[in-house]
């Protein structure tokens, strides 16, 4: 007879299947009866129902409540309600697993439909029959079973394994437990691979007892006692662990760059290996990242060492006194060649600008004298007959400005407050603020030549320098100036400082009379205090017989400053009271210098009375002047390396980029 297993699916409860009456069959009143049948040892049948119509199928699984069994089918019946709101039709499948937990693989699915009648039970099977060919109750592990030879009762996954060399239980080991560990031994040595293995009954050929071999390829390799090895071959002849003893392989070189050992060659001799290669460096003096590899490299160090001060990894500078220029740099609107490739501001960088005269809002011959720049694009510049011509901010046109009958010699604009500082002929001196003309006052009746702006401790302070060689302070908030030295018979005609630095420096000539006639002179001054702190510097370099004042001076930082003056003249200070001559270029050789200003130490810009604009760097003049125009020269300043203006005679104004 056979075992039948029988369960409710849906909490199933005695029912009464009414026929006959007038209400409508509730949904339990009709059942299905359905036999489960199966010929294999499931550990988890799941059943489900569901409307065909579709919606939330119910399902009720049978775990242990299955019970295993040596050989015959066995079956599981169950009732099966439909829920309410289902139609009558409903689609049911039965699913078995080997796994308790339900899991894949899946040994047997099957579905069938049935329609339910009012108020009746219907019958219906599901047959899960699976392939079981030696009737041993295991599904063969091709259908998805775990029976891994179907052919042989004796073999499934319950089978108790023998001595045989078969997989008995299918666990993927034969005679496990029960025969002799074998190893594979390759080389016909006597001593096995340990991770080559199996256990047999018998030996099977080319196998041996002992797992001892550790280079089961080489017949020349196995254990051996009181053996000593002569050969560089990174080989363990006696299998003890350690290749090649007594050889320093595999320990530090001590002639190379760190990372290397010691290890065999080809010739199984020791060489050091892996030790990285030692790394060649340059000359970087502009500090750009980019080297000098003009001249080959500057010397080699190992990869852990620190490249030396001043000194790059690559050789792809073509300026190394240029820290705007290198291979791989952006190329920029600055009059450069900034990715060394021999040409300057290609590719329209400065989107069709270039150097050109300014004439709008300003007069049509003007000498300007002065310009100086503010915040915001705001641009002064002053001259002869009074003339004195702002642009309040960029993009706006220049309008006169009237500030006293004066022939203004110099200005000196405050970034903070966008006011311009003038001096002028007379002695006179003034602040303009773009709307009106204040603090007009007369120093000396000798003109003052230069003016320069410098803030201690939040205080401005002006300072001015005359013909007679005097040097005044001024503080606009107190609205005080004080004449702090005369210096005779020399004149001034240049100063410049920075903020919060210890330092003025002057420049002009020896000979108030006739400048022209003198010794360039440069002094430093503090600021404060008398004639007394007043240092001479020494100017070296100058030939003997050279006569000429020095006309202006620019300070770069507290260490670095030029000048430039009469005949070509270029000065460039050390940062202490020593001044070397630097030569001028050929295309500019006699000229006089009547400005000079610089962006930063790659960037000093100066102008000649030729009417050239010219740039000199730290490693020498650019190949050609940045302007050459048609009058002379007098002043120059520059906010950035595409806002530069430049003024002089004849009503000449030249901005870069414009």
């Amino acid at each position: 007879m056979t075992p039948m297993v029988r369960f409710a699916l849906f909490s199933l409860m005695s029912t009464v299947l009414l026929s006959g009456c007038s209400r409508t069959p509730g949904a339990r009143e009709a059942a299905v009866k359905l036999t489960v049948t199966y010929n294999f040892r499931a550990k988890c049948l799941v059943v489900t129902a569901q409307d065909k119509n579709g919606g939330e199928e119910t399902k009720e699984t049978l775990t242990g409540k299955l019970k295993n069994f040596e050989q015959g089918s066995q079956s599981a019946v169950l009732a099966v309600f439909r829920k309410e709101g289902w139609s009558r039709t409903l689609n049911l499948t039965a699913t078995a697993y080997e796994s308790p937990s339900c899991q894949e693989p899946v040994l047997a699915k099957q579905e069938v439909t049935v329609t339910l009648p009012e108020t009746q039970v219907v019958d219906a099977t599901i047959d899960l029959a699976a392939p079981d060919e030696d009737k041993d109750g295991y599904i063969s592990n091709q259908a998805k079973g775990t029976d891994c030879d179907d052919s042989a009762s004796n073999i499934h996954p319950n089978a108790v394994e023998a001595c045989d060399d078969k997989d008995n239980n299918c666990d993927g080991d034969i005679d496990e437990g029960i025969g002799t560990r074998w190893y594979l031994d390759q080389d016909g040595d006597g001593f096995g691979d340990k991770n080559a293995a199996l256990v047999r009954c018998t030996r099977p050929a080319n196998y041996a007892q002992a797992p001892s071999d550790c280079l089961d390829s080489n017949p020349n390799v196995y254990p051996r006692q009181n053996f000593n090895e002569t050969t560089c071959d990174e080989v363990d002849d006696d299998c003890d662990g350690i290749a090649d003893d007594g050889l320093p392989k595999g320990q530090p070189c001590t002639d190379q760059c760190s990372g290397g050992k010691y290890a065999c060659d080809d010739k199984h001799e020791l060489t050091c290996r892996g030790a990285p290669s030692k790394q060649s460096y340059y000359p970087d003096r502009d500090g750009d990242g980019a080297g000098d590899g003009s001249n080959g490299a500057s010397g080699t160090k190992c990869p852990d060492e620190n490249l030396p001060l001043g000194t790059s990894d690559n050789p792809d500078d073509c300026d190394d006194q240029d820290y705007y220029n290198r291979r791989g740099k952006t190329e920029v609107c600055d009059g450069r060649d900034n990715d060394c490739n021999g040409l300057a501001d290609e590719n329209n960088v400065c989107a069709g600008k270039e150097w050109k005269p300014i004439t709008t809002g300003l007069p049509a011959k003007g000498f300007w004298k002065t310009v100086a720049l503010g915040s915001n694009g705001r641009v002064w510049m002053a001259g002869t007959g009074a003339t004195l011509a702002v642009r309040l901010q960029t993009d706006q046109p220049f309008t006169s400005q009237d500030c006293d009958s004066v022939n203004w010699n110099a200005a000196w604009g405050s970034t903070s407050s966008g006011n311009v500082f003038l001096g002028g002929e007379g002695g006179k001196v003034a602040l303009h603020s773009g709307a009106e003309c204040l603090g007009k006052r007369t120093l000396a009746h000798s003109s003052v030549t230069a003016i320069t702006g410098r803030k201690e401790s939040n205080t401005l302070w002006i300072y001015a320098v005359n013909t007679f060689g005097m040097l005044y302070a001024l503080v606009p908030a107190l609205d005080q100036s004080t004449q702090l030295f005369d210096k005779s018979p020399e004149t001034f005609f240049g100063i410049h400082s920075l903020d919060n630095s210890p330092l003025l420096l002057l420049v002009g000539s020896t000979s108030e009379s006739s400048p022209a006639s003198g010794l360039p002179y440069i002094a430093s001054h503090p600021g404060t205090g008398g004639l007394g702190q007043l240092k001479d510097h020494t100017l070296t370099g100058l030939p003997s017989d050279y006569r000429g004042a020095l006309r202006a001076v620019w300070m770069v930082s507290p260490s670095l400053a030029y000048a430039v003056g009469d005949k070509g003249l270029v000065l460039k200070w050390d940062g202490q009271q020593t001044w070397a001559r630097i030569a001028p270029p050929a295309y500019s050789a006699n000229a006089d210098y009547t400005s000079v200003t610089a962006l930063d130490p790659y960037s000093v810009y100066i102008t000649d009375t030729d009417g050239r604009v010219l740039l000199l760097k730290p490693s020498g003049w650019a190949p050609a002047p940045l302007y050459t125009g048609s009058h002379p020269l007098r002043d120059i300043a520059v906010n950035a390396a595409d806002d530069i203006w430049a003024v002089g005679d004849n009503g000449l104004v030249v901005h870069f980029a414009e």
